[in-house]
């Protein structure tokens, strides 16, 4: 039979195009990738460019999976900062407690902790707001990067601790020892210790309440991440399990991985791909299916409420915390330039803001502060916020908060009065450019130093700075912000007052900012003591009941044998 020269065409065609792909994926780097290019099981969403416009890593979406691979060429040992999407949905801290479990609990945990020792690793995991994180670095080589990777994922996928693990970690009523030989039981749990001591800080329950008053009750940005010490006391197994397999798939997850320049862009990949692939097999999830954010729901506008904190001393100082309504939408150029404003306005002693509540010779008298700050939130919205710190006891009142507020509108209101080529104007812009030259040297050092990721004061900086650049549609993205920083100069050269347009675009001008004060109560330390003697009781007279004893040392010998009989 005669062949079919089209057919054979076609083969032969099919042939090249494979080959040619073949050789060009060999040779794929940085410098060679196109937006959507498939490779090596990969869709390619950005090239990431350094401080001198040079490909220093990008983004790839696994196609099978959904995981969102960030990679970064830095000198340094191999290193890797996973992050799950963990919107709570309570305040009883069902993210937090997965950081706690998973890594550290159950035969994959410990075995985990003992490659760990035994491989120059070191690893670090902490909760944010939206995400959970699991970082580490290792200084024992790729080969042992690539194989520690892959146990930290299918322990995080696929967790074997136990109930016990749950209660022992997470909170339970443990037994200690008096001096004079008696028992006594006491709330325990490595979650619950470190969040019933979070949640006695200042600062942690000015956070917790501006946010539930920006965002609105029942919203993932108002909720505890962390959880509220009330709130874990009613957690139980069954609700760790769910939050974890409503989020804990690769869908859902990402890492940003930095590797040196010497390892091969295709290896990388193709290395990766198969980790994700074989840990997939028993997934229940198999679609990219990012969260989003419910919309904003806030209080009534311009509230002011005063927050106590327990400590014995009524005259400790105090802080005001300050928050705009969330609904700004910026560019990356108005990030840098919104940014950047804030810094010059609240701050050193250059500011505003330290001139107005700080500096002895020129502050209000009616209101006093050590410290000023003033930062644009990340999260849903942008919330620019404005903190005063080390205000006197007696001025942490609600009048005070209000003169503070009306104070800070009258700053931005007259430096948006400020006339074009005025003295005043040029004066704040000199200082503007001065930050924005110190901000640009702090994004060249970022770029050039080791991520850090598995350091214990490792934070979501690369993370933050990389949804910021993805949140365009542009390929090439520097994440020194380049680009946006050179329009800013082009911006703030003109001589005129450009303030007064984007104060009121950005809502500074006429809005009232939320206002949370706290404030020290000796009060709230009685009544805390106090309710945790009601629990301590409580449960004591469910141990009499439940082992039919009448003394409450023998109800707590006999939990004691039952609680060392579960300890492993």
């Amino acid at each position: 039979m005669k062949p079919n020269n089209l057919f054979l065409k076609s083969i032969c065609i099919s042939i090249f195009v494979f080959l040619f792909s073949m050789q060009s994926n060999a040779q794929a780097n940085l410098a060679t990738l196109t937006k959507n290019q498939q490779l090596d099981g990969f869709k390619v969403v950005a090239v990431y460019l350094n401080d001198v416009n040079k490909p220093m890593g990008g983004r790839f979406i696994h196609e099978k999976t959904g995981f969102t691979l960030d990679l970064l060429e830095i000198e340094s040992v191999p290193q890797v900062f996973f992050y799950v999407n963990t919107f709570p949905v309570s305040d009883m801290g069902e993210p937090h407690t997965q950081e706690h479990l998973l890594i550290t609990k159950g035969s994959k945990g410990h075995l985990l902790n003992t490659r760990e020792g035994m491989s120059l690793t070191r690893s670090n995991a902490f909760t944010n707001q939206l995400y959970t994180s699991y970082n580490f670095y290792t200084g024992a080589g790729t080969n042992t990067f690539y194989f520690l990777f892959q146990e930290y994922l299918d322990a995080l996928l696929y967790p074997d601790y136990t109930d016990e693990e749950v209660s022992r970690e997470v909170r339970n009523w443990g037994v200690s020892q008096d001096p004079d030989k008696t028992l006594r039981i006491e709330e325990k749990g490595s979650v619950y210790n470190e969040m019933s001591t979070s949640m006695n800080n200042p600062f942690s329950l000015l956070y917790d309440k501006i946010g539930r008053m920006v965002f609105g009750s029942a919203h993932p940005l108002s909720y505890n991440a962390g959880g509220l010490p009330s709130g874990i006391r009613k957690l139980n197994a069954a609700e760790i399990l769910k939050f974890h397999n409503d989020n804990y798939y690769l869908g859902n997850m990402g890492a940003i991985v930095s590797l040196s320049k010497k390892e091969k862009l295709t290896d990388v990949l193709n290395r990766m791909n198969g980790i994700f692939t074989d840990l997939n097999k028993e997934a229940k999830k198999v679609v990219h299916t990012p969260k989003v954010l419910p919309a904003p729901n806030p209080g009534r506008q311009g509230e002011i409420a005063i927050v106590d904190f327990p400590s014995q001393n009524p005259q400790q100082p105090g802080t005001m915390l300050m928050a705009y309504p969330p609904k700004l939408t910026v560019t990356k150029t108005e990030y840098v330039l919104l940014n950047n404003f804030l810094t010059v306005f609240a701050g050193d002693p250059t500011t505003n803001l330290y001139k107005i509540f700080v500096n002895s010779k020129t502050k209000n008298k009616e209101i006093d502060a050590q410290v000023v700050f003033g930062y644009l939130d990340d999260k849903e919205g942008h919330p620019v916020l404005f903190g005063l710190d080390g205000i006197s006891a007696e001025n942490l009142t609600k009048e005070k908060g209000g003169l503070a507020r009306q104070l800070i509108l009258k700053e931005l209101n007259r430096i948006a009065s400020f006339k074009d080529n005025s003295q005043e104007l040029m004066e704040f812009n000199k200082r503007f450019k001065n930050g924005l030259i110190s901000a640009e040297r702090s994004y060249t050092k970022f770029v050039n130093s080791p991520p850090k990721f598995g350091f214990r004061n490792t934070y979501g900086n690369w993370l933050d700075q990389l949804e910021l650049l993805n949140k365009t549609s542009d390929f090439q993205k520097s994440v020194t912000l380049k680009p946006e920083f050179e329009e800013v100069k082009k911006i703030i050269s003109s001589g005129k007052n450009i303030w007064k347009m984007y104060l009121d675009k950005w809502h500074l001008l006429s809005t009232e900012p939320y206002v949370v004060i706290s404030k020290a109560s000796p009060e709230l330390m009685v009544k805390s003591e106090t309710e945790k003697k009601e629990r301590t009781n409580d449960e004591l007279a469910h141990l009499k009941k439940l082992y039919q004893v009448n003394s409450d040392q023998d109800a707590i010998r006999r939990y004691k044998e039952s609680y060392d009989s579960n300890t492993m």
